[in-house]
């Protein structure tokens, strides 16, 4: 079992960079003015396929997010389209993106009360941004995101 906190900071950013990524080629491919979650329906298709360098990406749009198929790990996530922080993600999809890069994974040795705790202290350290009481989502601080993908520290 993984215990090494920064291992999972590094998976927390692959997913945060995964997303930016995607939504990035949508906007652009389809000469979008916005996030594709401010955009109406009939902008470009709600479920499809899209290149992201050379990996070919599936997606669905639902609700208030989608879900991206990319190399065989599920990234699921809603979006707050008003918000500074926009990104929003919760134990299940943290933990489902997670066992794609641990070898041999078992659900066993990362139950949610260990991905919870992870949450939390992502929370603390001022990485995810602060919830409202007994709200089981978590928004990504878009400040850590953008200093981590420049290679600087965030404190």
């Amino acid at each position: 079992m993984i215990t090494d906190i920064s291992f999972f900071e590094d998976i927390l950013f692959e997913y945060t960079d995964r997303i930016h990524l995607f939504n990035d080629t949508l906007v652009q491919k389809y000469g979008l003015k916005d996030i594709p979650y401010n955009v109406s329906g009939k902008s470009f298709p709600k479920t499809g396929e899209v290149y992201i360098g050379d990996k070919l990406i599936n997606y669905r749009f639902h609700g208030r997010g989608a879900t991206i198929f990319w190399e065989g790990a599920e990234i699921k996530f809603d979006i707050d389209a008003p918000g500074k922080h926009k990104i929003i993600t919760s134990s299940w999809p943290y933990r489902k993106f997670l066992s794609h890069f641990i070898e041999g994974f078992k659900e066993e040795e990362y139950p949610f009360d260990f991905i919870d705790q992870l949450l939390t202290g992502f929370e603390e350290r001022g990485i995810f941004m602060s919830r409202e009481m007994d709200e089981e989502v978590y928004h990504i601080n878009e400040v850590w995101y953008e200093l981590r993908k420049q290679g600087l520290a965030f404190s």
